[in-house]
């Protein structure tokens, strides 16, 4: 998951990063089913990242989201994100754990 996530560079532009992302969504996918919601975390938290390199703006992770919105994947994260503050919390890298 580390490598997928590397490959989305944080001084790309927005799109090309939305392009990258969107070549490894069916790894995405694998990685979800075999790792769970740690994996979903660690993917929200490096997204969270690359967003707020870009504008510092939690909303235009959610507006990232949606061009994804076709994939049950990122439905779930982004209700996680709008309703959970812990999730905030970990995507942000203040849960010390998850930043392995």
């Amino acid at each position: 998951m580390n490598t997928l996530i590397s490959r989305i560079y944080l001084n790309g532009d927005l799109e090309t990063s939305k392009n990258i992302l969107r070549k490894n969504l069916q790894e995405l996918k694998r990685s979800l089913e075999i790792n769970g919601y740690k994996v979903n975390f660690l993917i929200l938290r490096n997204l969270y990242n690359i967003v707020l390199a870009k504008d510092g703006n939690l909303s235009s992770l959610l507006i990232f989201l949606r061009d994804f919105k076709d994939y049950a994947i990122v439905d779930i994260f982004t209700e996680n994100l709008k309703n959970n503050s812990d999730l905030y919390k970990i995507i942000k890298g203040d849960i010390k754990s998850w930043n392995q």
